[in-house]
Order: C-alpha cells, then sequence, then structure tokens
C-alpha cells in the first residue's frame, strides 16, 4: 500500500524576504523496510549530504526540490507506519540554526577533493 499524505505546497511563496532562490532543506525518515530505506538513502545522496544516519540535508533551488520530492514519491514505497518529512529552512531560519558537533557544509560551500 502506497499511502502518501503531503502538506508542503509548492507553490507557496518563502516567509524570507531575501530569499536569494536556494534553500537549506532537511529531510528525515523512519522506513520499516531495509530495500526502501536504502532505496530512499541512495536516491538522498545524489541531492546533499546525510548527517545522520536518516536525515539528509540539502541546498536546493526550488526546482532541484521539486525534483528531488517528486522522485521520492514516485520511487519509494511508503507504508502506513512509514514517515518521510521533509523540512524547509528560510534564509532567516537558518541563521538561527544552532549545531553541536561539526557544522558540515554551509551555504554556498563546495565539497573538494583531490586525488593524489
Amino acid at each position: 500500500m502506497n499511502t502518501v499524505l503531503t502538506d508542503f505546497y509548492f507553490d507557496e511563496q518563502p516567509c524570507c524576504p531575501d530569499w536569494s532562490g536556494e534553500m537549506r532543506y532537511v529531510v528525515c525518515y523512519d522506513i520499516a523496510n531495509d530495500k526502501q530505506r536504502t532505496r530512499l538513502a541512495r536516491l538522498l545522496g545524489e541531492y546533499g549530504d546525510r548527517i545522520q544516519k536518516s536525515v539528509f540535508e540539502f541546498f536546493l533551488s526550488d526546482g532541484g526540490y521539486r525534483e528531488m520530492w517528486t522522485r521520492v514519491l514516485g520511487e519509494v514505497e511508503v507504508e502506513q507506519e512509514d514517515r518521510i518529512r521533509a523540512i524547509p529552512l528560510c534564509l532567516a531560519c537558518e541563521k538561527k540554526l544552532e549545531v553541536v558537533g561539526p557544522r558540515g557544509r554551509e551555504r554556498g560551500e563546495v565539497e573538494v577533493y583531490v586525488i593524489v
């Protein structure tokens, strides 16, 4: 059974007046089925960074977010007991972010790998 309830609306205006067109998103999930959980983790890994075992963080444009979320809804079988939650953080909210431990990537930073 693929029951999907979503209360995120793509056409809503962002709450931040100085919105630059890219937002930080946090996606967390609790998926019982190992295969579906692995599929979701791989898909989310294409768009952002894993910051906990079942939590990913992204910096995405509106179009990038729509693409990612549409793929999540289309490719992952969600059972009634499963949960996937996407949390958009506008710039004003992002400035209030508190982190204990390594902060990870910040807005505008790009990971660079040098292979020697």
